[in-house]
């Protein structure tokens, strides 16, 4: 259900942090670091808002898999973090296959979230706990220019409940000849999943699923421009 979801994104109020695309893996050798703003959109105050999620992040090319360009990112919620919540993911991405013409590159990512507010002292000891969610995402794109246009699925699973929860995303990556870019892209959290929240004001296109929007400014760093 969406009220799992969410509350598992969320860890209390966390809700559907967003990080950099994964779109392309980096090159051994390269890294890249960046924050990513936003989150789940909700309608608590009246117009749609994206919960304020502030995400550090850095992404490191390793050796190839098999041949295949491979990338590890690793980052943590600042956000949760001034309410008592420690959030961090880890997660490794590899490409599947090059862009040939208008045929995209498609690339696939496995990532872990773990939560745990066992050092918010405000809440009792039986409130307290630890998260863990495994998201996987297969991102196909494309090359407009220097700069990068994707769309994709995602799963994002409970490991204890494990439950299907499609999310379609798509987003723009725009890259500058000194190092910098930033990155717009919006996901439907459980598409599949009908909207059953009763806490949380959530903003979606129907009965099911939650509209979430971020968006990313990073550097690259090493490697080619």
């Amino acid at each position: 259900m969406l009220r799992k979801l969410i509350l598992f994104l969320s860890c209390g109020m966390f809700i559907g942090c967003g990080a950099l695309n994964t779109a392309r893996p980096l090159a051994q050798g390269e890294n890249a670091v960046g924050v990513t703003f936003g989150g789940l959109l909700v309608t608590q105050l009246g117009p749609p808002i994206p919960v304020p999620n502030l995400v550090l992040e850095r992404k490191t090319g390793i050796a190839p898999i098999a041949g295949r360009p491979t990338d590890v990112n690793y980052g943590i919620n600042t956000t949760a973090l001034a309410f008592g919540t420690v959030g961090v993911h880890a997660g490794i991405t590899t490409l599947l296959a090059e862009q040939k013409g208008w045929m995209p590159s498609v690339s696939v990512l496995e990532r872990l979230h773990v939560y745990s507010n066992y050092t918010d002292f405000t809440n009792p000891m039986e409130s307290r706990g630890i998260f863990a969610l495994n998201q996987i995402d297969l991102t196909m794109a494309w090359d407009v220019k220097r700069h990068l246009g994707y769309v994709g699925v995602a799963n994002y699973v409970d490991l204890i409940d494990p439950e299907l929860n499609i999310t379609p995303f798509a987003g723009f990556a725009y890259h500058t000849k000194k190092r910098f870019f930033w990155q717009l892209e919006s996901r439907y959290l459980a598409a599949n999943r009908t909207q059953d929240v009763d806490d949380i004001s959530v903003y979606s296109l129907g009965e099911t699923g939650g509209l979430s929007v971020t968006a990313s400014f990073g550097w690259k760093l090493g490697g080619s421009q």
